[in-house]
C-alpha cells in the first residue's frame, strides 16, 4: 500500500515540478549560497540540480517543509535513499554546510550527510524532533565539491530542507584593534618588570 502511494506522490510532484510557488525558501536569500535547489521548490527528484533515489521531494502533504513549500522527504524502506548534488568550490578552502533536518520519530530511521565524501552527520533511530539547524565546518579538496544526504524510515520519512554551503570566512581584526592589543600587552610587560617594594 505504502508503495502504490509513493509512487502516486511523486507522480504528482512530478507533474508540478515547474509550478511557480508563493513561497520562497529561506535559504533563497543565503547570501552566496552555493546549493541550487536548495530549499527542493523545483518539485520531484531528480532535479536538474539534484540527482539520488530513494528519496521524495514533496509538498506539506507529507509534512511541514521549513520554509517555502517543499522539502526533501527520506522514505526508503530497508536501506538508506540518497540525493546528492556537485557544487563549485576552491581547493583548501573552508565552507559553512548547513541545513535543517527534522524527523518523525518512526523506526527503524536513519539520516546520514556528506561533504567531499566525508561523513559529517549519522543519526540512527532519531526520536521525534522539529526542524533542527546543522551546521558543520568543511573543507573542499577539489574544484567541485558533491554534498550528498541519505536516509531512511521504514514506516514514515526523516525531512530535509534549506541546504547551504557558503564560503567561511576568518575575520581579521582591524589595525587598530591590533594596535591596542599590542599597547595592552608592552604595558603588561612594563608591570611585570618593575621591581617588587
Amino acid at each position: 500500500m505504502r508503495s502504490l502511494l509513493t509512487v502516486g506522490v511523486v507522480a504528482a510532484i512530478t507533474a508540478s515540478t515547474h509550478v511557480a510557488h508563493a513561497l520562497p525558501s529561506a535559504c533563497d536569500s543565503i547570501v552566496g549560497n552555493l546549493v541550487a535547489n536548495c530549499g527542493f521548490e523545483q518539485g520531484g527528484i531528480p532535479t536538474p540540480s539534484w540527482s539520488g533515489t530513494g528519496a521524495i521531494v514533496a509538498d506539506a502533504s507529507l509534512g511541514p517543509p521549513h520554509t517555502g513549500d517543499f522539502a526533501a522527504f527520506f522514505g526508503s524502506g530497508g536501506s538508506v535513499g540518497s540525493i546528492s548534488q556537485t557544487i563549485a568550490t576552491t581547493p583548501g578552502a573552508t565552507y559553512n554546510f548547513d541545513f535543517y533536518y527534522s524527523s518523525d520519530g518512526g523506526t527503524p530511521n536513519e539520516f546520514q550527510a556528506y561533504f567531499d565524501g566525508n561523513l559529517l552527520f549519522d543519526s540512527v533511530n532519531d526520536p521525534a524532533h522539529g526542524y533542527q539547524l546543522l551546521h558543520f565546518l568543511a573543507a573542499a579538496t577539489g574544484a567541485s565539491t558533491i554534498i550528498t544526504f541519505a536516509g531512511r524510515n521504514d514506516p514514515s520519512y526523516q525531512t530535509l530542507d534549506d541546504v547551504s554551503v557558503t564560503a567561511a570566512t576568518t575575520e581579521v581584526p582591524e589595525p587598530a584593534t591590533l594596535a591596542l592589543l599590542g599597547a595592552a600587552l608592552l604595558g603588561l610587560g612594563a608591570m611585570r618588570r618593575r621591581p617588587q617594594a
